[in-house]
């Protein structure tokens, strides 16, 4: 059975790996035609979609605890801010 600790750790992961491909979007966007933009914009939202639906949220059911994304989002939103990124 997977213990909280090792689940606190796996969704940090996928959180960031989330953060990364939001990060990789902001790298390209702007320097490709639109349509490709799109296209890849379009895959990275489904990736998003699945780490959340098909990952993070079996982790929640067992630790509903752990769900606290909205907190973790705002504090990386913040930290954006004060190093002047955007997202």
């Amino acid at each position: 059975m997977l213990d909280r600790s090792t689940a606190q750790k796996a969704r940090d992961h996928v959180l960031d790996a989330i953060q990364h491909i939001n990060c990789s979007l902001q790298l390209v966007e702007g320097q490709l035609p639109d349509a490709a933009f799109q296209k890849m914009k379009r895959a990275a939202g489904l990736a998003i979609g699945g780490l959340d639906v098909d990952y993070l949220c079996r982790i929640f059911e067992l630790f509903p605890d752990l769900d606290d994304v909205e907190e973790r989002a705002g504090s990386i939103t913040s930290a954006e801010k004060d190093s002047g990124e955007s997202r």
